[in-house]
C-alpha cells in the first residue's frame, strides 16, 4: 500500500467518527419533492463529510449540486436554475418547484429541515428560491414536522432560518486558461494574422504584470481584476498532486484581450530543477494543471465550516494526481471541518471512500433519477465502467447490446464469472472520446460498440496504426478532426514545447494503438437488427429506423413492456440457439479474439 493510501485509510477513519448530525451548519439530508428530473420526494443522507454523486452523464448529479449552492442564507439555486423560451419551468398550484434540506439546531437538540421554493416576480421578470413556511399546505404534503411550541433562536413563526455558511462552486469543466479560450473562440471571421497580433499583445501586458508593471489598463479600463500567488503550503499540496517541484505560481484574473467582457484566468509556473529554473503560464501548461491550480486555492482559502461543491474534480487529471486530489479533499474536510460534495465519473475518487460516502444516481422506468445510498466500490464502479479485481470487462453502449452480448459469453471457454458485461449510458461518443482516454493502461477492457458506429465514423472503421503515420499527424487536432469527435487526452503541460509535443504524440500513438487492440463491433448496423435476427429468424436486415419499429412493433404485440423485459426475452430465446446462430458467433469470434490476442 503506498503512502497516499495509507493517509487516505487513515483520514477516512478518523472522520468516520466524527458526529456529524451534531456538527453547526452540517446539511443532514437532502429532499426533493419536485425538483428537475428527480424523482418526487427523493432523499439522499449526507453521512460522511465528503460525499461523491456517482452515476451517467444527465441523470441529475449538477441537479443536487445546483440545489446545495442554494441552500444557505442569500444563496439562490436561480444562479445555475431558471425559466427560459427554450425550456420553461412549469409549476402547478401547490406543487412548486422545491426542495428541502435538514440540519442540526443545537438550542433545540434535534434535526430541523428548511425548505426553499421557486418564486418568479413577475413585475422583474425574475425569479429566485427563497425559504418557505411551514403553515401552508404543501409542507404537510411534504412531511415536514410542525413547529414547536418553545421560541427557539434562529427560527421565524412558520419556519428555521437556513444555514448561514459559505459556498464554494468548483466547476472543473469550465476551467479554461485564458490562452486556450482565446484560441479557441475566435470573433466570427477573424483573420489568423490578426488573432496572432492581438494574443502577442496580450501576452505582453501579461508580462509586465506578473514582472511587476503597474500598467494594468486595458485603453481606459483596469483590466487586472485579481493578482495573487499561491501561498506555501498551495504550492506543497500542488506539487504533490501533480508530482512537480513548483517553487512559486502566481495567478491572474483580468481582461487583457480585446473584447473580454469578463474575468479569464491565467496562471504562471516556476518549476526549479537542478540546473535552471523553468518559468511558464497556461499557454504551454497542460489543463491539468489549471484545474488543480484552481481546485487547491479555492478550497484552501476557504473559511471553516464552509460547504464546498465539486463538479468532476478529476477533469484532465491522471490516475495518481486524483489519489492525491482525494487526499488532500479528506485533510482539508478533517483540518476546516468542511463539508464536501462533488460529481465523479472517477473511480479513483470513490475507491477508498466508505459506502455511506458513496451516492449512485440510476434512471427509472418513468424517466426521473433515483438515488442508491450506502454504495459498496464495486458496484458504484459498474456504474462507471470500470472493474475491481481481475476480470475482464467487455463496454458496450446500451441494455440492448448487454443482453446480446451476454447471451454470447455463456458459449465461450473462459469461465463465464471472469467475463462482465456492462453499458454506462454515454452513448459511442463518451466511450470513445473520454472512457478510452481514462483508460490507455488498461488491457483487461474491450469496447464493443454498435455496428452504425462504423458507418457515421468511418475513421474507426480501418484505424491507421500510428507507425504508418507521419509525426506531424499524431496530434490532437489531427486525432479530433480525422475521427469527427472530441477526443479528452489529458494533457500534461510544463515541459517546454518540444517536451509537451512529444507527451501528445505519445498520448495519440497510445490512443491509437489501444483502439486497435481493444475496439470491436457488434455485427449488422444496429443493435435492432440483432434483436430481431435473434427473436424473429429470417427477418431481413432493415436501416436502423426501420429496425426500431420493427423492434417496438414485436415489443407490443409480445406484451414486452421495456428494456428490461425484451432483454430477458433475447437471453431466454438465445437459451435455445447454438454458437453457430451467425449473431452469437460473430460475437463470440470477436471476444475470443481479443481474449487470446492478449493472454
Amino acid at each position: 500500500m503506498s503512502d497516499t493510501e495509507k493517509e487516505i485509510d487513515d483520514l477516512v477513519r478518523n472522520l468516520a467518527t466524527r458526529n456529524l448530525a451534531r456538527m453547526q451548519g452540517y446539511i443532514s439530508h437532502l429532499r426533493f419533492p419536485n425538483f428537475k428530473g428527480l424523482q418526487r420526494n427523493l432523499r439522499i443522507d449526507l453521512k460522511f463529510p465528503v460525499t461523491a454523486l456517482v452515476g451517467p452523464n444527465g441523470c441529475g448529479k449538477s441537479s443536487v449540486l445546483h440545489a446545495m449552492y442554494g441552500m444557505p442564507f442569500k444563496q439562490s439555486t436561480s444562479d445555475f436554475y431558471f425559466s427560459t423560451k427554450l425550456d420553461p419551468i412549469e409549476d402547478r398550484a401547490k406543487d412548486q418547484v422545491r426542495y428541502i434540506y435538514g440540519y442540526w439546531h443545537a438550542e433545540s437538540q434535534s434535526i430541523v429541515e428548511v425548505r426553499k421554493i421557486r418564486v418568479q416576480n413577475k413585475n422583474k421578470d425574475y425569479e429566485y428560491f427563497e425559504p418557505d413556511g411551514r403553515t401552508s399546505k404543501s409542507a404537510d404534503m411534504d412531511g415536514m414536522d410542525p413547529m414547536p411550541q418553545t421560541q427557539f433562536s434562529g427560527r421565524s413563526r412558520d419556519r428555521w432560518d437556513g444555514i448561514n455558511k459559505e459556498v464554494k462552486y468548483i466547476n472543473s469543466k469550465l476551467t479554461i486558461g485564458a490562452f486556450e479560450r482565446a484560441m479557441t473562440f475566435k470573433p466570427e471571421g477573424q483573420k489568423k494574422p490578426e488573432s496572432h497580433r492581438l494574443l502577442l499583445n496580450a501576452a505582453r501586458k501579461l508580462h509586465g504584470v506578473f514582472s511587476g508593471s503597474t500598467r494594468t489598463h486595458m485603453g481606459p479600463k483596469e483590466a487586472v481584476l485579481q493578482n495573487f500567488a499561491l501561498e506555501k503550503e498551495e504550492i506543497s499540496v500542488l506539487a504533490r498532486i501533480l508530482s512537480r517541484p513548483y517553487s512559486d505560481v502566481q495567478c491572474l484574473s483580468h481582461m487583457f484581450f480585446v473584447g473580454q467582457k469578463y474575468g479569464e484566468f491565467t496562471a504562471r509556473f516556476s518549476r526549479k530543477n537542478q540546473d535552471s529554473n523553468f518559468i511558464y503560464s497556461d499557454f504551454l501548461a497542460g489543463s491539468g494543471e489549471l484545474c488543480a491550480v484552481k481546485i487547491v486555492h479555492e478550497i484552501y482559502s476557504s473559511v471553516k465550516g464552509s460547504l464546498v461543491l465539486l463538479d468532476e474534480p478529476e477533469t484532465c487529471l491522471h490516475p495518481g494526481a486524483q489519489r492525491e486530489l482525494l487526499n488532500f479533499l479528506l485533510t482539508m474536510a478533517k483540518a476546516k471541518n468542511l463539508q464536501i460534495v462533488f460529481t465523479t465519473h472517477s473511480p479513483e475518487l470513490i475507491r477508498k471512500l466508505p459506502k455511506s460516502a458513496v451516492k449512485v444516481f440510476q434512471e427509472l422506468t418513468d424517466g426521473k433519477f433515483s438515488v442508491l445510498q450506502e454504495v459498496v466500490p464495486e458496484v458504484a464502479f459498474n456504474r462507471l465502467g470500470a472493474i475491481f479485481g481481475g476480470n475482464k470487462l467487455i463496454f458496450v453502449e446500451d441494455a440492448l447490446s448487454k443482453a446480446i452480448v451476454e447471451s454470447a459469453v455463456r458459449f465461450l471457454d473462459v469461465a463465464h464469472h471472469s467475463i462482465q458485461v456492462l453499458f454506462y449510458g454515454g452513448g459511442f461518443e463518451w466511450l470513445l472520446g473520454k472512457f478510452i482516454p481514462s483508460n490507455l493502461e488498461r488491457a483487461d477492457i474491450l469496447v464493443l460498440l454498435d455496428g452504425d458506429v462504423q458507418e457515421r465514423k468511418p475513421f474507426f472503421k480501418s484505424i491507421p496504426s500510428p507507425s504508418l503515420l507521419p509525426q506531424s499527424d499524431l496530434t490532437t487536432t489531427w486525432l479530433e478532426n480525422a475521427a469527427g469527435i472530441a477526443v479528452y487526452l489529458p494533457k500534461n503541460g510544463g515541459l517546454g514545447a518540444a517536451q509537451n509535443l512529444g507527451h501528445e504524440k505519445a498520448l495519440v500513438s497510445s490512443y491509437l494503438s489501444w483502439c486497435i487492440r481493444n475496439l470491436r463491433f457488434l455485427p449488422g448496423d444496429s443493435p435492432e437488427n440483432i434483436a430481431l435476427t435473434i427473436l424473429k429468424p429470417g427477418s431481413a436486415e432493415l436501416n436502423s429506423a426501420e429496425a426500431k419499429n420493427a423492434l417496438n412493433a414485436f415489443m407490443k404485440e409480445r406484451d414486452i413492456k421495456d428494456s428490461s423485459e425484451l432483454a430477458g426475452a433475447i437471453k431466454q430465446t438465445c437459451f435455445t440457439l447454438t454458437r453457430e446462430h451467425p449473431v452469437l458467433k460473430n460475437v463470440c469470434d470477436q471476444i475470443e479474439g481479443w481474449i487470446n490476442a492478449n493472454q
